[in-house]
């Protein structure tokens, strides 16, 4: 369980179930709990996360419009990738400017591949469960039951 975002998995289901716009800003003060809880430079988390949600509330909203459980695939690795490459931009920029060295590295970047594809890889199966479940408590099948 080392290798998987569960805040990721979390507002991607959410805005595949229809959330809305309102998940954005969840994951914007969910995102600065983190950041103010690690130990990282201020910003970093925050940033990464909120642009990271945003985009795959864009990209689910204007590219995949469907909802099949290959999208919860794709959308988590486009939306990790994402997230580990501003990430990681944040941690140089900070890095610059604070004059501290931050060095990539093959064990970083194995590290970074294993988070996505073991969080892409759980996606799937979790999201398949979760629309046969939700799908269970619709409002026709409560009212007719």
């Amino acid at each position: 369980f080392t290798y998987i975002d569960i805040l990721m998995l979390f507002f991607l289901f959410a805005i595949m179930r229809g959330a809305g716009g309102g998940v954005v800003w969840f994951a914007f003060g969910v995102y600065l709990i983190e950041d103010i809880l690690t130990s990282q430079h201020f910003g970093i988390e925050l940033f990464a996360g909120v642009f990271t949600i945003l985009g795959i509330f864009w990209f689910f909203e204007e590219v995949f419009t469907n909802l099949s459980i290959w999208i919860a695939g794709i959308l988590t690795l486009f939306g990790m990738f994402v997230f580990r490459a501003l990430y990681c931009i944040g941690i140089l920029f900070s890095g610059l400017v604070l004059e501290n060295g931050f060095i990539f590295s093959v064990g970083l970047m194995k590290q970074f591949g294993m988070e996505m594809l073991c969080t892409a890889i759980l996606a799937i199966p979790l999201y398949a469960v979760f629309i046969k479940v939700g799908n269970m408590f619709t409002r026709e099948k409560i009212k007719y039951s």
